[in-house]
Parts: C-alpha cells; sequence; structure tokens
C-alpha cells in the first residue's frame, strides 16, 4: 500500500467456520484454510506503514466547564466531572497496611489531586481526612468537624469507608 493510504481494513472472518462439528471433532483441511488466512492477515498487517502521531500538549489545551445541562457534543474536563459527580474532598484509592495508610488520594477545593501515602496513625475508633490540613486523625470521638470519616478501627481490624458509605473489611497486622 501507498504511504498515504488512508484505506479502511475489512473486518477479517475466518474464511471456514466449519472448522469443528458439533461433536466437537476438527476438520484438520478447514483449520489449516483459518491458519493460512490468518497467516496473511497478519502479514497485512504487520506491512503496514503507520503515520507516527504526537500526542497533543493537554497543557496548552483549555476547555470550558460544563454541566450536565450542556450540549451533549461537549467535551467534558476534569474541573466539570469532579463538579457533575461532587467529588471535591472525597477520598477514593483508600489502602491501608496495619495501621500505616499506604495511600490515598483526593481532588481539594482548588481541583488539585492530593496523595496521601505512608501515614502511621493511631489506632483509635474512628480515623478521618482532614482537607483543610491534608492530613489523617484518629479520635475516640465521632464529630464532622474532624473532616471526612474514612474508617473505623476495631479489634484489630480498620474498616474502611467507600462511596455511599459502604465499608469494606481490611485487617490489621
Amino acid at each position: 500500500m501507498p504511504d498515504n493510504d488512508t484505506r479502511t481494513i475489512a473486518h477479517f472472518s475466518l474464511p471456514r467456520p466449519d472448522w469443528y462439528d458439533s461433536d466437537g471433532r476438527i476438520n484438520k483441511t478447514a483449520l489449516i484454510v483459518n491458519f493460512n488466512a490468518l497467516e496473511n492477515r497478519i502479514n497485512l498487517l504487520s506491512g503496514l506503514k503507520v503515520t507516527p502521531i504526537s500526542a497533543p500538549d493537554i497543557d496548552t489545551i483549555s476547555l470550558e466547564d460544563v454541566t450536565l445541562a450542556s450540549d451533549d457534543n461537549k467535551i467534558v474536563n476534569l474541573r466539570s466531572l469532579i463538579n457533575i459527580l461532587n467529588f471535591k474532598n472525597i477520598p477514593f484509592n483508600v489502602e491501608f497496611d496495619g495501621t500505616k495508610l499506604k495511600n490515598l488520594n483526593f481532588y481539594n477545593d482548588s481541583y488539585q489531586l492530593v496523595t496521601l501515602s505512608d501515614i502511621t496513625i493511631t489506632p483509635r475508633r474512628y480515623i478521618f481526612l482532614n482537607t483543610t490540613l491534608d492530613n489523617i486523625i484518629s479520635r475516640d470521638d465521632y464529630s464532622s468537624s474532624y473532616g471526612t470519616l474514612i474508617g473505623c478501627y476495631q479489634n484489630g481490624m480498620v474498616y474502611v469507608t467507600s462511596g455511599n458509605n459502604l465499608i469494606d473489611k481490611l485487617r490489621i497486622g
């Protein structure tokens, strides 16, 4: 094919779909025909010249904010997605190993991704994410003023909250 060929490649189907029967017996002749067709298709694909494409510099692209009321053909930027999902200051990718928080991510009020990792917590009943100070607080009493509840510690186990107040059990130690 020429370098500037813009033709599309047709969908590939095996020329002999009867390569086995209802009892599972293999038709060797049909199988060989299919393998030859596969080899020809692989050779065709490997001989194609691919035009190199450079990735766009996403730092220079600016997309306007959208809402659910925006036209369907609009591209959703990260800020809009966070707003639509009401995902600001919501912890995700929460992972504990023992009493150590291995990883936690959230988007802050400035729409920046914040990662907290390798933080050893004091094993108290309630474990909170304080998004104002970007840290983890563990307390024996519950108050929403401490931040977002991310887990509870009890009997050597951390119960991590996830979306919609669901709780997954993680073993401590």
